[in-house]
């Protein structure tokens, strides 16, 4: 039971119609009332009286999933530059900037990581020295020997293979002439591991893969066409029978070879081919390549070479995976390029000898040097280590912690607070978090005790509908009810068909019950809700402790009283800023109205003037000047001869000037009948 002067207005609203989020966690279960807002207020009696919430009247409306889902994303990444009137709404402002700092500091960290964690120094000069080595270097001989960036025709390619790509791949004796012991093998530049074996693959095409016209096919019998999956030829050729390279005759398929495709600068090939693996020792590779060249590997239906290997420098803990590419086009000739891609796969989480080292000094000299400041010290360690330094040292490093660095920085940070402090109390905080965070659990509690309200609302109006007595409530006896109330049709409609089960217009006892037992288990919910929110509010209520919702003596009001107050004076602000400027929108249409008008008498006077000054133009030819210059002043300015509110004060500018037309017409012709009443004595002027 509630007491006498326990006045805490209630109402309620559906969530599923209410877009406004409470902000907290409440109890979850579909609504009994639809979208009806009500408040309960006591008339002079001290009975409930149920009135409509006028600004929640508002007509039904369902948001698709998609438009949520949109409206999501956008609240995410909405910035203080894509909203617009964030300088009114502080509690959006400051969400607005803080989903802003989280996100770019999310954003910076990513970045920092993808940048920096696989980028160092090591990995460009590692790279360089691959390139250097296989790409840059000439083969040896007399002349201008070709690199493999100068490759343009088969022999340059086999001229740079069996040179400067197999020294570097093959390296024997040391610079000395010394020869290489069995565990140096297989290294390039004597710190690079090759990891397994150089591979050489090449695409072919078929000889019959384009049509030669016909008046060439006896002179020109074959004929290959540029790479395409659907031209590749499969089919073995050349010397099968040898021993060296046997598998190098025969095609195998991508899946044979466990590899993709990949792309070159003409073309993208797949990933079979006819390869050769190139063997470890030095001698044997070379005798490869040379069975290879004498039995023409490579001939005009080679399209593309692929030489593959990888590489690995466990100094820097780096690999490297090098593809040389030598592409032969339909058009003759040869084109080369080259990818070396440098990863670090293999992570090793531990501290770098030279790095821990000196951070580890680092930490004793500065824990010393602390423990000194702090008195504990060994003074006569310090005398022992040296007799005269020692004690120099002790006292001018105590000196200069203490009446200097630690003085100046007490002042420092005295005079910086001050500072900040002036400015502070002169400057209005953008950032009032702990206002925010305060009035967030206000409106949370406001809305629950609003929520409460309502539920309450509408079980009173349950009871005093059944005007008759007679057990149920009719459709009418509801509608009066709350027709007397302030209700919509709409909203009464919407409560009594939703437990209107049967259709037939009333509420029997089975639906009441149904009724007031959603109303009750919602009710008892909110209780629970506002009861754990007041409980969580304890610590920061003030000293007297008067809560939000009591009062101290009888001449003040509740809180939730107070609430409702403020509600209908922002209400009201809202309406009288519309009714501003909408006076404002009228009174610049009124000034604009005058501007035309100063303009139109403007050019009337215009039109005056240039009449009077031509006297040498006839009568006929100065009304036609008239009618034409009035015409095209009124077609020049069509687009200004009418708005609304000049429709409504005042006559149009081409009422204006046919006006002033028929005038002129009127005088003219006036003038005219003097004239030949009477004789002419002289030159006259006409008058306009």
């Amino acid at each position: 039971m509630r007491s006498k002067n326990d006045t805490i207005p209630t109402s309620y609203a559906n969530p599923a119609f209410d877009d406004e989020p409470t902000g907290g966690k409440l109890s979850s279960g579909p609504s009994p009332i639809g979208s009806n807002v009500f408040i309960v207020k006591q008339d002079h009696g001290n009975r409930n009286r149920l009135h409509a919430e006028p600004f929640r009247l508002e007509p039904v409306t369902r948001q698709s999933i998609g438009r949520s889902i949109i409206r999501g994303v956008r609240s995410l990444w909405a910035t203080r530059q894509t909203e617009k009137d964030l300088g009114k709404n502080k509690d959006l402002y400051v969400k607005t900037t803080l989903r802003e700092l989280f996100i770019y500091l999310v954003f910076i960290v990513i970045l920092c990581i993808i940048t920096f964690g696989m980028t160092s120094t090591k990995t460009f000069y590692f790279t360089t020295g691959l390139r250097t080595i296989f790409t840059t270097q000439q083969a040896s001989g007399a002349g201008s020997q070709p690199a493999f960036d100068d490759i343009a025709s088969f022999e340059d390619f086999w001229t740079v293979l069996k040179d400067p790509i197999f020294n570097g791949l093959y390296t024997e004796k040391w610079y000395n002439g010394y020869n290489l012991t069995q565990d140096q093998y297989g290294y390039v530049l004597f710190e690079n591991k090759i990891l397994g074996l150089p591979r050489l693959r090449q695409l072919r095409v078929t000889n019959d893969s384009c049509t030669v016209h016909k008046k060439f096919q006896k002179t020109i019998e074959e004929c290959y066409a540029s790479y395409s999956t659907s031209k590749e030829d499969h089919s073995s050729y050349g010397t099968p029978d040898t021993n060296l390279t046997k598998d190098a005759w025969y095609y195998q398929t991508s899946a044979q070879l466990h590899g993709s495709s990949s792309s070159g600068l003409i073309s993208r090939y797949g990933g079979g081919g006819f390869v050769h693996d190139m063997s470890i020792t030095r001698d044997e590779a070379k005798a490869e390549l040379q069975n290879l060249y004498d039995n023409l590997w490579l001939d005009r239906g080679t399209r593309v070479v692929f030489l593959d290997f990888t590489v690995y420098n466990a100094n820097i803990n780096l690999f490297c995976q090098i593809k040389l590419t030598v592409e032969f086009p339909a058009s003759g000739g040869a084109v080369a390029s080259k990818s070396f891609a440098t990863v670090k796969l293999i992570r090793r989480y531990v501290y770098d000898c030279i790095f821990g080292l000196c951070t580890t000094w680092l930490f004793i000299i500065c824990f010393t040097l602390f423990r000194i400041i702090l008195g504990d010290f060994n003074f006569d360690a310090i005398l022992e280590a040296h007799r005269i330094l020692g004690p120099i040292f002790f006292l001018t490093y105590v000196f200069f912690v203490f009446f200097v660095l630690l003085n100046m920085f007490l002042a420092i940070i005295n005079d910086t607070y001050s500072e900040v402090k002036s400015d502070l109390s002169t400057q209005k905080s953008e950032f009032e978090l702990g206002d925010f965070f305060k009035r967030s659990y206000e409106k949370m509690l406001e809305r629950l005790n609003v929520k409460r309200d309502r539920i309450i609302d509408i079980q009173d109006a349950l009871k005093n509908a059944d005007v008759n007595k007679d057990g149920v409530i009719e459709f009418g006896e509801w509608r009066r009810d709350l027709k007397a109330r302030g209700y919509t049709d709409v909203e009464i409609e919407n409560v009594f068909s939703r437990y209107d089960i049967d259709g037939d217009r009333i509420l029997r006892d089975a639906e009441q019950l149904h009724f007031k037992a959603d109303l009750t288990a919602l009710e008892n919910n909110l209780e629970t809700d506002i009861n754990n929110l007041r409980k969580e509010s304890n610590a920061s209520k003030p000293a007297n402790g008067l809560g939000a919702g009591e009062s101290d003596n009888g001449n003040r009001v509740t809180y939730d009283e107070f609430a409702i107050l403020v509600r209908r004076i922002d209400r009201m602000e809202y309406s009288i800023g519309n009714i501003v400027s909408r006076i404002d929108d009228v009174l610049t249409k009124l000034e604009v109205l005058e501007k035309s008008k100063i303009k139109r008498r403007e050019a009337l006077t215009r039109i005056l003037n240039n009449i009077s000054e031509d006297t040498h133009l006839s009568r006929d030819d100065r009304h036609e000047r008239l009618e034409k210059m009035i015409r095209n002043e009124l077609e020049g300015n069509s687009s200004e001869r009418q708005t609304p509110i000049q429709s409504l004060l005042t006559d149009t500018p081409d009422t204006h000037a046919t006006s002033y037309y028929q005038s002129q017409t009127s005088l003219r012709q006036g003038q005219d009948e003097k004239d030949r009443s009477r004789p002419s004595t002289g030159k006259k002027k006409d008058q306009y």
